[in-house]
């Protein structure tokens, strides 16, 4: 009897081939979704720097046009007029001061503090000098 020999075509993947791919994908996708991450985080900071931005920019515009400053105050986090809060919920008021000058000028300054989504805080100091109205 005469044995047969069988050709075989190794068409497959071989273990250590598997785990290699396996693991250089897993580097590819661990890099992308640090970035994503990454971009995200740097989303929720950029988005609380604008609010208090914006936030600080409206109080200055409502104390600039007010005729009497003896009306505003803060209490608790709050910018208060007439007992009305002017600032959002998300945004805390602290170190509020008007001062008077000469010639019917005052100035006006606060720190306004913004929560991102990570629950870091950002504060930023806003200041005005303005003509109080006739």
């Amino acid at each position: 009897m005469k044995k047969q020999t069988v050709a075989q075509n190794n068409t497959g993947f071989v273990l250590m081939e598997f785990l290699i791919y396996l693991f250089l994908f897993g580097l590819i996708f661990a890099g992308l979704f640090g970035g994503i991450f990454a971009a995200m985080e740097t989303m929720g900071k950029n988005d609380a720097r604008v609010m208090a931005r914006h936030e600080g920019e409206f109080l200055l515009a409502k104390i600039e046009r007010e005729r009497g400053i003896a009306s505003f105050g803060a209490a608790g986090g709050a910018l208060m007029l007439a007992g009305n809060r002017l600032n959002n919920s998300q945004t805390f008021v602290s170190d509020f001061e008007i001062s008077l000058f000469p010639e019917n000028l005052a100035r006006a300054s606060f720190v306004l503090t913004a929560k991102d989504r990570g629950g870091r805080e950002f504060s930023q100091k806003f200041m005005t000098i303005y003509r109080l109205p006739q």
